[in-house]
């Protein structure tokens, strides 16, 4: 779960976003597995992070390496008062931008 506790620290970095993990149950045994969903919040804006296997979210278009065609990007969207300096935030935090 370590890439998702990075992408939580990102973003809760980049934008001030706080975050309420959901637990899994496993419904034969009760036994409470490893989160794979977990919500963000600011403020009035709300979303979620699911935790997706390494390399299945890439769209093919932009990484030829991903040989399982059918699979599609997301878009996000997310609304900021300058791009421009949110790119530059991104960047400084380790991200990289793709146009």
């Amino acid at each position: 779960m370590q890439d998702l506790s990075r992408a939580q620290k990102f973003y809760g970095d980049l934008f001030g976003w706080t975050y309420t993990d959901i637990p899994s149950v496993c419904p034969e045994t009760g036994k409470v597995m490893e989160s794979k969903v977990v919500l963000f919040t600011k403020g009035v804006t709300h979303g979620s992070f699911v935790k997706v296997e390494k390399d299945h979210h890439l769209s093919p278009a932009k990484f030829p390496y991903n040989e399982e065609k059918g699979v599609q990007s997301v878009t996000v969207t997310i609304i900021v008062e300058s791009v421009d300096e949110t790119l530059k935030a991104v960047e400084k935090a380790g991200g990289e931008v793709y146009m």
